[in-house]
């Protein structure tokens, strides 16, 4: 059996607060950097709980959605990209293309898997 808990989070201009709230999943990436007005080439930090705890030396999965399938495929390790949990949890990527990406990270448990899943979006640097 698999269990999925996926996060966004939306930027709300008036309050800003939040984004870094834990929502309690068994398995949950909590943002360290606030997940929203990402510009291409930014990094992202994130922890990994796992039952309230943080979670070290867990594999996280960094991926680029496309928004529709490329002619050709490129090797596995250019379509995911693995980044490893420090001991307290935290791990950190930059983000080198405008689009959605998802940082993921699954364990086992005696039920089956459980993967959680952070999407956030990249953008173009715009102009004021």
């Amino acid at each position: 059996r698999s269990q999925d808990f996926v996060k966004v989070v939306l930027h709300v201009p008036a309050v800003q607060k939040g984004w870094d709230r834990v929502v309690g999943d068994p398995i949950e990436v909590v943002p360290l950097t606030r997940p929203y007005g990402i510009v291409v080439g930014g990094s992202v930090r994130a922890e990994v709980l796992a039952d309230g705890k943080p979670l070290p030396h867990a594999e996280v999965e960094v991926e680029y959605c496309n928004e529709r399938a490329p002619a050709t495929l490129p090797a596995e390790p250019f379509v995911t990209r693995v980044e490893k949990t420090d001991r307290s949890g935290a791990f950190s990527t930059t983000l080198e293309r405008a689009g959605w990406w998802t940082l993921s990270v699954s364990r086992g448990t005696d039920k089956g898997t459980q993967r959680a899943s952070l999407w956030v979006h990249v953008g173009p640097v715009e102009p004021r």
